[in-house]
């Protein structure tokens, strides 16, 4: 099975555990997990936001940003360096305080570590994907991130937060990322079943997706 933009979608919908910062779970919510501690050593983050919607009418979240840790069994520091951690520790909290200002009208460095972490975490939600080959996890990452990135069905809403973001290609583009969006690197049959293996589940999976990962 090769996957598109659009299946990768309908799997992390129906199968993955949803981690959303403490604090701001809704119990009212299948999967939602705000407990970080079963986050993986080693993986795959993909990110979602508030009021973002992917492939119309089919999906009510869409991906935003996709990462890895670099540096062995990082994975839970990495995610608490973008909810938790400073302009400094987190690229992405760099691109939000960008933005911020933009949208605000103020100068970047009027824009608080607070503010960020706010807009984080009262919007940013992720799944994982559990990958210990250090390789695999970037194959995996540069193939997401295009498949993404690349998808013409999946875009940014007019008033998505990355519109007002320093970086062209972010703000000219879908994603909170700069790097693999050109990437050639395919959602090959081997990749596509390294996220089935790995994902994080967040309840008891459903047949209907049995059947989906079955065909």
């Amino acid at each position: 099975m090769i996957m598109n933009c659009k299946e990768l979608h309908e799997i992390l919908r129906r199968a993955g555990a949803r981690f959303i910062y403490p604090g701001f779970q809704d119990n009212s919510c299948d999967g939602i997990c705000s407990d970080f501690t079963k986050i993986p050593k080693n993986g795959v983050y993909i990110m979602f936001e508030n009021g973002e919607t992917a492939h119309p009418y089919d999906f009510n979240e869409r991906i935003v940003r996709i990462g890895i840790n670099k540096q062995q069994d990082r994975l839970p520091r990495r995610l608490r360096s973008h909810y938790d951690g400073t302009v400094h520790t987190s690229v992405f909290r760099k691109h939000i305080r960008t933005a911020i200002a933009e949208r605000d009208g103020i100068a970047v460095d009027k824009v608080t570590e607070q503010q960020i972490s706010d807009y984080i975490r009262k919007n940013i939600t992720f799944v994982v994907i559990e990958v210990n080959d250090n390789e695999k996890r970037k194959e995996l990452e540069k193939a997401l991130i295009s498949a993404v990135a690349q998808c013409p069905e999946c875009n940014a809403s007019d008033k998505w937060l990355g519109k007002y973001c320093a970086a062209p290609k972010i703000h000219n583009g879908k994603l909170w990322n700069v790097e693999y969006l050109n990437s050639k690197t395919p959602l090959t049959s081997e990749l596509s079943q390294l996220i089935c293996d790995g994902l994080v589940f967040g309840h008891e999976v459903d047949e209907d997706y049995q059947k989906f990962m079955n065909d």
